[in-house]
């Protein structure tokens, strides 16, 4: 089995071509609101430990490195396109 971790995490990015009414940055609460949205949308076989406005994923999967990296992509980019203003980052982090 492969595991692979990752951290999301909201960064205000202001106005863009696919969000331009983002003028200002959501407040504390719609982010979590939005981080609890995306757990609910993770596959099964994601685990998710939340700090603060921070979510760490695990998966465990048979999946490659790449197929595992698109399914999570996959929503948060769903999530950001449907919730105006938000930009949720991913970032890979490696096994220590």
């Amino acid at each position: 089995m492969n595991k692979f971790r990752y951290r999301v995490y909201y960064k205000f990015i202001g106005p863009s071509k696919e969000d331009p009414f983002a003028t200002k940055p959501l407040s504390p609460e719609q982010v979590r609101h939005c981080l609890d949205d995306l757990c609910a949308r993770l596959p099964s076989h994601f685990s998710v430990i939340t700090e603060g406005s921070l979510l760490y994923v695990t998966a465990v999967t048979s999946d490659s490195e790449q197929e595992t990296d698109a399914k999570l992509e996959k929503c948060v980019v769903s999530l950001n396109l449907a919730t105006r203003g938000l930009s949720l980052l991913i970032d890979k982090l490696t096994e220590q």
